[in-house]
């Protein structure tokens, strides 16, 4: 059996979270589709997938050390928090000029594209209170962010809904992106304060940023690029293709994002159990990880095989007739699953080890994989070109860059032992 040790717990509130938001976009979401129609969509999906890759990249893999920290030594919460804070709105800033730059000077073609980018990359004012997250999610007050960020985004959903009924303006929708981050990042940042039982005061230890810095640019990097393989294709698809094809691209997209809330649940619930593990033992490679992972290959086999099989029947019942040739996109997509979680707990022990470059490594290897196949995959096949080369990408980065580095060989072999012999530890 896999251990309590409140992983059990831990994944009930985060599926809770997770699920009802996700619920809650995806439903909103089809309606603001189909009131704009393909090609506005798709604009709106390309300006939110380049905010994300600046996100990612400028969020320096904090985020994920502030969790670590806080789960080994909650202790020292009043230097990890207010460093990482601190750190965190300078990053901030300074991604948000590079994409204001970006948005000014590239050459997008569409009209009106420009300006959307502009709106949407506000949202990068506000990744600070991913810091925040992670103090809740490391101790035993995590529901208090859940519902936090529960109660805003049913409130944002009910705007875009009111957007839609009053034929609001494109950017309107972007707007309420904006806004919902705002209030998210005040709602955690009253939380925590009022909810903080040790009362010493924030403080910034430069020294501690420095560690930070040191340890999470591997990270940083690397979440970038993984940024990049799931946002990327729609980017490169943009440049390559026409807007109504980023449109249906991420309609798919769409469908992936209810497929891979469960890496995302799985691997929120296990980061404390894994960073645990590897104080105790160095590595966190015990039989409970070993289930931990065989669980994770078998759910995410199940969900691609649901997926793939009602993709027909899904996309034009949830987006409408106009969306119907996203469907071919999402039979490819449907399958990325299985990989995304493999990697994703992959990543979660080795940074639990302290391992971040080779995460970053095989990072490297499947950006690199994505970016050489994407130009001509979209060329002959369109979206669903763009669909192949990023599945080709991840099976590259699950199975193959792994087998040429001692400590992430055990994964690619842990993984066909799970599948072929799940019953055997």
């Amino acid at each position: 059996m896999i251990p309590a040790n409140g992983v059990l717990h831990r994944f009930v509130w985060f599926a809770a979270e997770r699920g009802l938001r996700l619920a809650i976009t995806f439903v909103v979401g089809a309606a603001v589709a189909r009131y704009l129609g393909p090609e506005t969509y798709g604009m709106i999906a390309y300006s939110a997938s380049t905010v994300a890759v600046f996100s990612v990249f400028f969020g320096l893999g904090i985020d994920a050390l502030v969790t670590r920290d806080l789960s080994r030594d909650r202790r020292s919460d009043a230097s990890i928090v207010g460093t990482a804070l601190v750190v965190r709105m300078l990053t901030g800033f300074v991604a948000f000029a590079f994409c204001f730059v970006f948005a000014r000077v590239a050459d997008l073609g569409v009209s009106g594209l420009k300006q959307l980018l502009l709106w949407q990359s506000l949202i990068l004012l506000f990744g600070w209170s991913d810091v925040l997250d992670g103090w809740f999610q490391s101790g035993p007050q995590l529901w208090i962010g859940i519902c936090i960020r529960v109660v805003v985004s049913m409130a944002a959903a009910g705007l875009r809904v009111y957007l839609v009924f009053t034929d609001a303006a494109p950017y309107a929708f972007v707007l309420a992106g904006v806004v919902e981050s705002a209030v998210i990042a005040s709602a955690l940042w009253f939380g925590f304060k009022t909810t903080r039982l040790e009362r010493r005061a924030l403080s910034f230890d430069a020294a501690l940023a420095v560690d930070f810095l040191k340890r999470g640019w591997p990270l940083a990097i690397s979440a970038g690029l993984v940024t990049f393989v799931l946002q990327g294709d729609r980017i490169v698809l943009g440049h390559l293709s026409s807007a109504e094809q980023v449109g249906l691209y991420a309609v798919s997209a769409r469908f992936l994002d209810v497929l891979l809330i469960l890496p995302v649940l799985l691997g929120m619930s296990v980061q404390r159990l894994f960073a645990q593990e590897a104080a105790a033992h160095m590595e966190a490679r015990s039989g409970a990880v070993r289930r931990i992972l065989i669980l994770g290959n078998w759910i995410g086999l199940g969900a691609a095989v649901i997926m793939c099989a009602g993709a027909g029947w899904f996309v034009p019942t949830a987006f409408g007739t106009s969306f119907s040739n996203a469907a071919p996109i999402l039979n490819v997509h449907a399958w990325i699953v299985i990989f995304v979680m493999q990697v994703s707990l992959r990543t979660r022990v080795l940074v639990a080890e302290g391992r971040q470059r080779l995460v970053l490594i095989l990072s490297i290897v499947t950006a690199a994989t994505q970016i050489a196949l994407l130009p001509l995959a979209i060329r002959m096949g369109g979206g669903v070109g763009a669909a192949y080369a990023t599945l080709a990408a991840w099976i590259c980065g699950a199975w193959i860059g792994p087998l040429f580095f001692r400590h992430s060989r055990w994964f690619v072999v842990a993984f066909f032992r799970g599948m072929v012999f799940p019953f055997r530890h």
